[in-house]
């Protein structure tokens, strides 16, 4: 089975890592959809496909503004909408650990 986990904002790699590798130990191919780890360096994908596909378009760590907020969230080159595009007909589970099948990735 082609398994995608998905975690946007890399909450939590240790976590992700050891699921994605247990996965992959029974067979099932699998891709960590997430970004870069902000804090230090993430596990290394033994086993597993990672891509970093969600970028913040700001690391800024100053208060924002509603309105600035909503800017950027609207720029942001890659959304989960588009990785569900392209993880079609697999099983997706997401930071919650929840999995869907299909287009509802």
């Amino acid at each position: 089975m082609r398994i995608v986990l998905v975690d946007p904002l890399a909450y939590t790699p240790p976590y992700d890592n050891a699921l994605a590798r247990a996965l992959a130990a029974e067979g099932h191919a699998v891709t960590l959809m997430t970004s870069p780890y902000p804090h230090g360096k993430a596990p290394a994908a033994e086993g597993y496909t990672r891509e970093e596909l969600f970028t913040p378009v700001s690391s800024s760590t100053r208060p924002r503004s509603r309105a600035s907020s909503a800017a950027s969230a609207s720029s942001t080159p890659t959304s989960s909408t588009s990785s569900g595009c392209r993880a079609r007909s697999t099983t997706c589970a997401g930071s919650g650990g929840s999995p869907t099948t299909g287009r509802s990735c």
